[in-house]
């Protein structure tokens, strides 16, 4: 069998290379179509333009038995699905993201009238990687398209605990550097956290419009020589920097899907604060794999990070409790097998 993938930014980029990465260890032929960059020198890529007939032309010339295209509130999947519509090759959908306000009804009827929903209908299954974006996308397409909930996975031999964890008080931030992650809502919780811990360091590892802003804001609070900006670090690296943290936080203010860096986190044994957003609320339990608070809180998200630091017990309870659930519900030994299927069912209906 034969898969096409294209990759966004970020959170959704990585799944797609581990999915890739998974699908070839299984004997499965693998194809990136992608937009622009380099993808790693591994994969067999396909660099097409934005635009109908030069995908069309692409997936003609490789004659896949399914598409696999992941939207991430992007025109290029939605290209995909068309494409595969008129050449009559099973196209299926995973969505990553979630729009600002999908919880409010007026705003479902506004996502409704876009052409999105005319796009995605088409796609033989919708695979939804939260039960929240699966309610977002029910709102958006309606009940007549198969819709399937397959989290995203990680993995378990790179993101693994150390053996003993280092002593410290270290923070970490890991993504990208711009404002609905809500990085200046930690940086502010930070100096409150700092106040109290004095060897509490924050590691904030991404890259970002707002990184110059950030950096300012982090000497207007007094923060110098407490808060360190790593810029964007490759896979090792930011293994090795859950290994090395005390806690992680996921400070997102809205449109988090799922968290990708969370589960990574959690893989790692390092307990996690994250905000109670979209597919958040499903990852991390609240005082049983993390913590969750109120997003935009700063008094919440400094009180959670100073408990997590300071409480030994604690830490140790949730970090047991979280690689515990990777391990039996985000692991890609579980999660690939439920895409191939999905796979399997979608070839099975023919074109």
């Amino acid at each position: 069998a034969e898969s096409c993938h294209s990759p966004s930014r970020g959170g959704v980029d990585e799944h797609v290379k581990e999915l890739a990465l998974k699908l070839e260890s299984r004997g499965l032929e693998v194809y990136v179509a992608h937009r622009k960059g380099s993808p790693p020198r591994w994969l067999r890529s396909l660099r097409v333009p934005l635009d109908p007939g030069s995908l069309r032309e692409a997936i003609r010339r490789v004659s896949p038995d399914v598409v696999h295209a992941h939207y991430s509130l992007n025109w290029y999947p939605l290209i995909a699905i068309a494409a595969c519509r008129r050449l009559q090759v099973p196209c299926i959908t995973t969505i990553h993201s979630l729009l600002p306000g999908y919880e409010r009804p007026p705003m479902r009827q506004v996502y409704s009238l876009t052409p999105h929903r005319p796009l995605l209908s088409r796609a033989r299954a919708l695979i939804s990687v939260s039960r929240a974006i699966d309610s977002f996308v029910e709102a958006l397409v309606g009940r007549g398209v198969r819709r399937i909930i397959i989290p995203n996975a990680v993995d378990t031999d790179r993101f693994r605990p150390p053996p003993r964890r280092p002593d410290g008080h270290t923070v970490l931030y890991v993504g990208r550097l711009v404002y609905r992650k809500g990085v200046h809502v930690l940086l502010q919780a930070f100096r409150e956290v700092a106040r109290e811990v004095a060897e509490a360091r924050l590691v904030i590892a991404g890259s970002g419009y707002l990184e110059p802003a950030l950096r300012a804001l982090a000497l207007s609070l007094g923060l110098r020589g407490r808060v360190e900006f790593k810029g964007a670090v490759d896979d090792e690296v930011k293994a090795s920097l859950y290994r090395e943290s005390q806690v992680v936080v996921v400070p997102s203010l809205y449109g988090e899907g799922f968290g990708i860096v969370a589960i990574e986190s959690m893989a790692s044994g390092t307990p996690v604060v994250a905000s109670s957003v979209g597919g958040l609320r499903e990852v991390v339990r609240h005082e049983v794999d993390g913590l969750l608070v109120r997003p935009g809180s700063v008094r919440a998200l400094a009180e959670a990070i100073r408990s997590v630091l300071t409480d030994r017990a604690l830490r140790e309870r949730l970090s047991r409790s979280a690689r515990a659930r990777v391990e039996s519900e985000y692991s890609w030994s579980s999660i690939a097998p439920r895409i191939v299927e999905a796979y399997a069912e979608a070839r099975s209906e023919g074109p």
